[in-house]
């Protein structure tokens, strides 16, 4: 018992220092774009390099961007929905990204079909045209799913929120 309180205790200052790195030496580990608090959903938009390694079943495989063709993907956008309250990621949402090119307004929609990685998220591939900055918006409807009367409101919101994506 006195080795798991000693080896908490060291765990804490560690998880303080990571929470005051600077948001760029965050950012460096990993594609985080933002972070929206709305009421009890804390909602994530992470881009990744599409070639990470993503896999999609083929009815996702064909990348969605600007212009036509698209061309192969250049990105990967994962997006996470954290209930903060419950502590859970929330599954059975509809989210759809609408993604804006800031310079020529060009934009397209695509919706983000529930995926599993290193985490439950929503997530597809885009093509983005390299030296534009993006504005993205994040449409997310209710869950569908049955729920008891207490919880006759839980998740049961839509949520929109926007972020801005630099493409270097």
């Amino acid at each position: 018992m006195r080795r798991l309180k000693a080896m908490h205790a060291g765990l804490v200052p560690l998880a303080v220092g990571l929470l005051l790195l600077p948001a760029a030496a965050r950012a460096q580990s990993r594609p985080l774009v933002g972070v929206e608090q709305v009421k009890d959903m804390q909602v994530a938009l992470f881009v990744w390099p599409a070639e990470k390694g993503v896999i999609l079943p083929p009815l996702h495989s064909h990348p969605h961007g600007e212009g036509e063709p698209t061309g192969p993907a250049t990105h990967h956008l994962e997006v996470t929905v954290f209930d903060s309250v419950r502590r859970v990621n929330v599954p059975y949402l509809t989210v759809t990204a609408t993604i804006q090119n800031r310079l020529t307004s060009r934009a397209f929609t695509v919706e983000l079909p529930p995926m599993i990685a290193n985490t439950f998220h929503y997530g597809d591939n885009v093509t983005l045209v390299k030296g534009n900055r993006y504005s993205i918006l994040l449409d997310i409807s209710p869950a569908t799913l049955v729920r008891g009367q207490a919880q006759k409101e839980v998740w049961g919101s839509p949520i929109r929120v926007a972020f801005e994506y630099d493409y270097r």
